[in-house]
């Protein structure tokens, strides 16, 4: 399902700790928070893998909390 749709869509495809943890944490250590956030609000479709099997920390939660709001406002 997701490869049909990932066709149509310009996307980004990432399992939950995966993003957290080589993205997010390293973009927010070297400045690359901001752009990178904003990148993951502006994709078409953001496919988001393997929920419920991470445990995440406080800061990994505010951080998804923090793209899912952008990309609903």
């Amino acid at each position: 399902m997701f490869e049909t749709l990932a066709r149509d869509y310009a996307h980004i495809s990432a399992e939950i700790a995966a993003l957290d943890e080589k993205l997010l944490a390293l973009a927010r250590l070297d400045g690359r928070f901001p752009r990178l956030v904003d990148k993951l609000v502006r994709v078409q479709l953001l496919i988001l893998d393997d929920w419920g099997t991470p445990s995440l920390t406080d800061q990994q939660r505010l951080d998804l909390l923090e793209i899912f709001r952008d990309r609903d406002a």
